[in-house]
């Protein structure tokens, strides 16, 4: 009898080991989510077994229900079911499980046909709006391109004073100048200076098809240095533009004429009077305030053969500021100055001029 119960007993002790290591195998399967070891195990069993697993497979597909992995829980019910058919509570959760997926399949299908709906409606209504944007643009470009139009014909047809821009200024001359001819005839190397004033006019024409200006320019420069002498210098110059070509270059045509008076073989020339040629660069913007100029010419008196001028010829560059005062309708006030130099070569020698001048003035439509 006592051998009895220790067989029973270890028999009992044997059966619960391997009960106990087939429930921690199980579990590792199903926390693995290894669908065929769990199939495998439920084939596998003791028919003593297969009661207390098929329960914790389906406990672990309840788990998954309740975390909505509904995928999961139906291969675990579907497992119990291949295995046990007869299993009634498998069988109830598989129709629930089965009824829940199509549910939710029905709920997604939904709402990604809400989603699309939406989708097709945004994007309708951006290209309503995109073409509504495109159709302003179009008319606001096309108002724009009128206006142009409008304002380009009336600027070539209509004729005012606007048309006429002036400046008028006081000018505060320096000049030096060196004569080679002197300079040998004195048996020396002189450079002359003379201080002065003067008067600038101007006064043009300005159309969309053509720029005309004519700057008229006196200096009387009685204070002289080194027995320079006393000078009266007047220069004039004419342009023409043609803003359809360039807004700034310029072809220009003059007469400059000087004469010195009371000087002591300060040069070869004491007065000379010729027509100027040349181009330039006229009110090259610098800043909205500050303005650029530039201009040389040649003297056509190089062309004259009785006055033994090889080369006769010059350079002026102007710088211009627009102060921040407005005198009237379309009138500043202006700081200027002016640097010309003028050149004379004889065979080899050469007779020059180098002015610069400080202006203080009025412009009107310029």
């Amino acid at each position: 009898m006592k051998k009895f119960v220790v067989l029973l007993l270890l028999s009992f002790s044997i059966t619960f080991s391997i009960f106990a290591a087939s429930n921690e195998e199980l579990k590792k399967a199903l926390d693995n989510k290894e669908i065929h070891v769990v199939q495998a195990m439920l084939e596998n069993a003791a028919p003593e077994e297969l009661s207390d697993l098929e329960k914790q497979v389906l406990a672990k597909s309840k788990d998954a229900v309740s975390k909505d992995d509904l995928d999961y829980a139906f291969s675990l019910a579907e497992i119990v079911l291949i295995v046990n058919f007869d299993n009634a509570e498998a069988q109830k959760l598989y129709t629930s499980i089965d009824k829940a997926k199509k549910t939710k399949a029905e709920t997604e299908a939904r709402k990604k046909a809400e989603e699309e709906k939406r989708q097709e409606e945004e994007r309708k209504r951006k290209e309503a709006e995109e073409q509504k944007r495109q159709l302003e643009e179009y008319k606001q470009q096309k108002q724009e391109e009128e206006q142009k139009k409008n304002e380009y014909i009336e600027s070539v047809s209509k004729i005012s004073l606007a048309n006429f821009p002036m400046r008028y200024a006081v000018n505060f001359p320096i000049e030096i100048s060196q004569s080679s001819f002197a300079n040998q005839f004195n048996q020396a190397s002189n450079i002359y200076s003379r201080l002065g004033f003067g008067l600038e006019a101007k006064v043009g024409f300005n159309h969309p098809y053509v720029k005309l200006d004519l700057d008229l320019n006196y200096n009387f420069l009685p204070l002289q240095f080194n027995n320079a002498g006393m000078k009266s210098d007047f220069r004039s110059r004419f342009t023409i533009g043609i803003p359809s070509f360039s807004d700034f270059f310029r072809l220009s045509f003059g007469i400059n004429s000087y004469s010195l008076i009371n000087d002591n073989n300060a040069a070869l020339y004491s007065g000379l009077t010729a027509p100027i040629f040349g181009i330039g660069l006229d009110k090259i913007n610098i800043t909205p305030d500050l303005t650029m100029s530039f201009f040389t010419d040649l003297s056509l008196i190089t062309f004259d053969a009785h006055s033994e001028i090889s080369f006769a010829w010059d350079a002026e560059v102007t710088l211009r500021y627009y102060l921040p005062l407005k005198l009237f309708e379309n009138g500043k006030l202006f700081v200027q100055n002016t640097t010309s130099l003028n050149s004379l070569i004889v065979s080899k020698q050469n007779e020059w001029y180098l002015d610069t001048q400080f202006s203080v003035g009025v412009s009107i439509n310029d």
